[in-house]
């Protein structure tokens, strides 16, 4: 059901996307996020789903390594940027089951979407990004995000340890 609904006047956020130049590619990106959002919740929605927290942070760690220019650089960051302590505790059975996911096809049009905005993104955008991601996905639930941004740092980690001694570069 739907609880509060509210239409809104579309202003383009220049600046924090990274000026006019780039805004073209940033709402490319953001079609393509919102494409894959929705697949998520169809995703979630089914009587096998998988819980959303988990999706939402798989699909977080995915959108870093795009962003980064691969898997090693997109983990590294998630590992640097994400603090360790703070967020809301999340089960120990959500941290089993997201270090496991195949990745969902909508992910791989929002990864071509990502590197071509890239070029012309600011470096500080990506929180932006998951943050905007979370929200297409799950709503603003800080506290649900918090849990989501532990999650992805949680994936970070165990691609990280299963990877020690091995050659850093993109493995898709």
């Amino acid at each position: 059901m739907l609880g509060d609904f509210e239409l809104a006047t579309y202003y383009p956020e220049t600046g924090r996307y990274g000026g006019p130049s780039a805004m073209q590619a940033a709402e490319d990106f953001f079609a393509a996020d919102t494409r894959a959002a929705l697949a998520q919740v169809a995703l979630c929605a089914r009587p096998d789903g998988l819980d959303p927290r988990v999706l939402c942070a798989a699909s977080m760690a995915d959108l870093a390594a795009a962003f980064t220019g691969s898997t090693g650089a997109g983990m590294r960051w998630l590992i640097g940027h994400i603090a360790a302590e703070g967020a809301p505790t999340v089960p120990h059975g959500l941290h089993r089951q997201a270090r496991g996911l195949p990745a969902p096809a909508a992910w791989t049009a929002r990864r071509a979407a990502v590197r071509a905005y890239r070029a012309m993104a600011p470096d500080d955008v990506l929180p932006s990004l998951l943050h905007m991601h979370h929200n297409r996905v799950l709503g603003t639930d800080r506290d649900n995000e918090n849990a989501c941004y532990r999650l992805a740092r949680s994936i970070a980690l165990a691609w990280t340890a299963r990877r020690t001694g091995e050659r850093d570069d993109d493995d898709r």
